[in-house]
Parts: C-alpha cells; sequence; structure tokens
C-alpha cells in the first residue's frame, strides 16, 4: 500500500481462519517459515496459536476470508494483497516464493523487486541516507595494495582527468564480496606520452596474495570522457591485456556492461575506421547497484558485509565515494556541490568491467567459485603475510601532488600467465 492516499485509507486485508483455532488474520510474509535450506517445505505458522498451516487449507482458507479494515471509520477505503494468497494452481507456491527470498535476499536491487512486486510493501530505501564517515567505520585490517582472503581476481577503473589519471582497483569474490584493494592517482598532465607510460607499468603489475599467488588485473576499464582519442589509442594497442575504453551512459539498463561499438580514432595524424572498440557502461544503474549494497551493509557483522575498504583509505575516499545523490525529478545521481566523483566513478568502471565477456562475474556459480579457489587460495600454502604490490612506490593517494610510479621490473612470462588464460576454459588447470 505505498503512497499518501493507502496510508490515509481503512487499510482493509484479506483474513483467512486458521484451520486449527479459527484465529483469523492476514497473510504477512514473516509468518512463512521453512527449515534451513528447505524452502520446499515453507508453511505458515499461525499468529494465534503457532500451529503451522501447510499450503494445501489454503483453498479452504481463501473461502471463508473477509476484507478486514485496519481503521474502521476512515473515508477512503484501501486494499492490500500480496502473492502468499495466489490460490493453488494459478501461480507461484508459498516454496516458490521462499526458494526465490533466498536467491535475492543479498542482493538489495534484486530484493527490492521482491518486496515490492511479490510482497506488495514499500522497500525502504536507505541510500539517501548514506554518510562518508558512516562507511569511513566500516574499513577492516588490511592494507591497500594486499589481498584478503576470499579475494579470487581482480579489475581496475581508470578515470582520466586534466591533471591525473585516477585509478581504483577491486576484488572479487564468490557470494558477491567486492574488496577495494588499491586507490591510487598518477599525476600529471595525461597529454604527455610519460603519463601513459606510468599507466602502463601500473596496470601491468601483479599483486601477491598470502599464499603466494600473483593476482594480474583480469580486465580494465578506462573512461574515454576525455582525452578520447588518447585513450582509444592506449586500449587498442592492450586488448590482448584486457584493457578497454567505456564511455558512461545516464540511463536504467538492465545490462551493466552494454556490447562495444566500433569507432574511428586518429592516430598520427591518419583515421582509422572501426579501429577502437567503446564499451557503455550504465553509470546510473552502476551507481544504483552500489549504493543499495551499501545501505544493506549497515545491517551487517563485517564478515558478512558486501563491500570491504581497507583501513589504509583516506578520507576523501568516502567523500568521492558518497559524492552524488538521486534526484529523482531528472531521475539521474547529480554530483554534491565542491565533491570529487572519482573515487566512486573509479568504482563503478571497475565493478562494469567484470561483466566483460572474458570474465563474467554475474554467470559465475558455486563450483566456478571453488576452480578458481583451489588455483588461487590451494590448500596448505597460506603465508601468513600480506604482500605489498611489487616493486611500487607507496605514496598516500589523498596528497597531492604526487609524482609518477617509478619504473618497475617487467614481470616474467611466468608471473605473466599466473591469470586466468583467454580463452572458454578460463580457469588455469
Amino acid at each position: 500500500m505505498p503512497g499518501p492516499i493507502p496510508k490515509r485509507s481503512d487499510q482493509r486485508r484479506f483474513s483467512l481462519p486458521c484451520p486449527h483455532c479459527e484465529s483469523k488474520q492476514p497473510l504477512v510474509w514473516d509468518n512463512l517459515t521453512w527449515p534451513e535450506d528447505e524452502p520446499e517445505k515453507a508453511a505458515y505458522r499461525c499468529i494465534d496459536c503457532g500451529v503451522l498451516i501447510e499450503e494445501h487449507h489454503k483453498t479452504a482458507m481463501l473461502e471463508r476470508g473477509e476484507w478486514v479494515a485496519g481503521h474502521p471509520g476512515r473515508e477512503i477505503v484501501g486494499f492490500h494483497i500480496n502473492a502468499l494468497y495466489t490460490p493453488i494452481g494459478l501461480g507461484k507456491t508459498w516454496a516458490d516464493h521462499a526458494k526465490r527470498y533466498i536467491e535475492v535476499k543479498t542482493d538489495p536491487i534484486r530484493l527490492k523487486v521482491f518486496t515490492n512486486t511479490v510482497l506488495g510493501e514499500c522497500f525502504e530505501d536507505e541510500t539517501e541516507k548514506l554518510d562518508w564517515e558512516e562507511l569511513k567505520e566500516r574499513v577492516e585490517q588490511y592494507g591497500l595494495r594486499t589481498i584478503p582472503v576470499g579475494c579470487l581476481f581482480l579489475t581496475a577503473g581508470v578515470d582520466v582527468q586534466k591533471d591525473r589519471v585516477e585509478i581504483q582497483i577491486r576484488g572479487f569474490g564468490e557470494g558477491g564480496q567486492r574488496w577495494v584493494i588499491d586507490w591510487h592517482y598518477i599525476a600529471g598532465d595525461p597529454t604527455r606520452e610519460d603519463i601513459w607510460e606510468a599507466l602502463d607499468k601500473y596496470l601491468d603489475h601483479s599483486i601477491v596474495n598470502q599464499f603466494g599467488i600473483s593476482l594480474r588485473l583480469a580486465a580494465v576499464a578506462i573512461d574515454s570522457g576525455y582525452l578520447t582519442q588518447e585513450v582509444y589509442n592506449f586500449c587498442r594497442m592492450r586488448r590482448h591485456r584486457n584493457i578497454y575504453a567505456v564511455k558512461g551512459m545516464h540511463s536504467f539498463t538492465q545490462q551493466l556492461l552494454r556490447r562495444p561499438t566500433k569507432q574511428e580514432f586518429k592516430r598520427n595524424g591518419a583515421t582509422i575506421k572501426s579501429g577502437a572498440e567503446v564499451y557503455q557502461v550504465s553509470s546510473t544503474t552502476a551507481k544504483q547497484h552500489l549504493f543499495a549494497r551499501l545501505a544493506s551493509d549497515r545491517k551487517q557483522p563485517p564478515q558478512h558485509r558486501l563491500e570491504h575498504f581497507s583501513h589504509d583509505l583516506a578520507d576523501d575516499y568516502f567523500r568521492q565515494l558518497t559524492s552524488e545523490v538521486f534526484d529523482p525529478n531528472k531521475r539521474l545521481y547529480v554530483k554534491l556541490k565542491d565533491r570529487h566523483n572519482e573515487a566512486l566513478d573509479t568504482c563503478n568502471y571497475a565493478e562494469a568491467i567484470a561483466y566483460h565477456p572474458v570474465v563474467r562475474v554475474h554467470t559465475m556459480r558455486e563450483a566456478d567459485w571453488q576452480r578458481l579457489r583451489n588455483v588461487i587460495e590451494p590448500k596448505g600454502k597460506q603465508q601468513g603475510d600480506l604482500f605489498h604490490m611489487e616493486q611500487t612506490t607507496e605514496v598516500p593517494p589523498q596528497q597531492p601532488p604526487h609524482e609518477p610510479p617509478q619504473a618497475v621490473a617487467t614481470p616474467s612470462r611466468t608471473e605473466r600467465n599466473a591469470w586466468i588464460p583467454q580463452r572458454k576454459d578460463w580457469i588455469k588447470k
């Protein structure tokens, strides 16, 4: 019964008699119960006698049901009903709804759809209440450029600005787990070749996890909104390393990352037609997903949160991550005054590129994660130490000016192949 008018109505609900005690009551989701991991045994617990009601009783219960007003005497008449009332044989069963709930309960976006369409209730959207100081309090005891246990592959998002290049590395694990692995920038004029050389060296380095396994970046997304031709040229020469140009779209779409379009670009004065591939990222959808995940983490202990933050992250990271709010009139996210948003953008680019066909995080199942875990976290090899990124210079990203990273040794061919080969069976056996 969303909206102001239903709240002012007499709020009628369809009450059904319990087959055990005859007590009449509306069907509410909180009273549907099932044994752990056995949603097929879902049954309804009477609010009065506490006896479980099996669904086969529902037909007789519906025949004797009646509308009961929660606020008798109000002039406006309002009705509420949910999917638990669906007659047997005409739709989904209680067991179906229980199974669906288990599937979506950890995904705020899908849970919102379930709450709205199955339960017929409003989903409390807490994303507008996010505050950077609250997120700062969620930091965990792991350093930047280290790989927590459970993090099985990495992606990166890159944002090109007039005086710097911003980079964020994001780690992925089973069950929707995400970690901020690094937040870094390379200061300087990106129209100069040395900045791109420094970026290339940074992206070409692996990070060693606690098991002694080197993780390379599975995929990289670079925003092509600024210095478009330079971005196209950089990415085109590095497709073999899964480095791609992307462009943000201000629209709601189901697809976080859309198929690439071919773009022409200029190189050494010559125009190369259809020489660059550009992937479109639904920025609005990405932000909606991220903010919903952050809001849902509010009620969770650290080990059950979806988004994990290093204690090394500066305050400015969290300010930037919460730098935009949704404007319902414009139906898009708008930036708050005097806030930078590069941390938010690079986070979303790193997330979106994980949906690329070379990674396909959204299609991975338990068996896929287990196969990957066997390679990345082999049993009996945990070393007890977290390793920093090899031969790089640690510089707090929040303190400009900042010199470009120093040159580093080129990884060996063995290390270069330590990640996932570009083939259909992409987990190395």
